[in-house]
């Protein structure tokens, strides 16, 4: 059995997501795991495309605490295989003033763009998706 607001099909040991609409949008909010690896951002990315999702919604503490270090490579490898599903990540709360200059300056690019978005907390990511992207 599912809990309310999932779809089912997915295996029980991976990600737990919540597909939910949100205007013309399709969102897969990861209420259980965490991606600390690209592997994880795989499964994150395949089982929300796989649920009809066209973007998944985390919180920022459900990163591994090396994704705001960019030289760890773990932001840009969990960006590139949500572009490559064309599946769009929403990631809230605090990282968007986290870490170095140069991850603010990710941050900033990020939100200007279409494929990974920062916001300060869910009722901002959600209007955001709800408004098409428009920052």
């Amino acid at each position: 059995m599912t809990d309310p607001g999932t779809r089912s099909g997915l295996p029980a040991d991976g990600p737990r997501l919540e597909v939910s609409e949100v205007g013309a949008a399709t969102v897969a909010e990861l209420a259980g795991g965490v991606i600390a690896t690209e592997r994880d951002a795989t499964d994150v990315v395949a089982n929300a495309s796989f649920l009809g999702a066209d973007h998944v919604l985390l919180r920022a503490e459900q990163l591994a605490p090396g994704f705001v270090d960019l030289s760890t490579g773990l932001a840009g490898a969990v960006t590139q295989k949500f572009v490559n599903y064309r599946v769009r990540l929403v990631v809230v709360g605090g990282l968007m003033e986290a870490g170095s200059e140069s991850w603010r300056a990710f941050v900033r690019e990020s939100n200007r763009g279409g494929h990974l978005w920062f916001a300060p907390d869910r009722a901002a990511a959600l209007e955001r998706i709800r408004a098409g992207g428009a920052a």
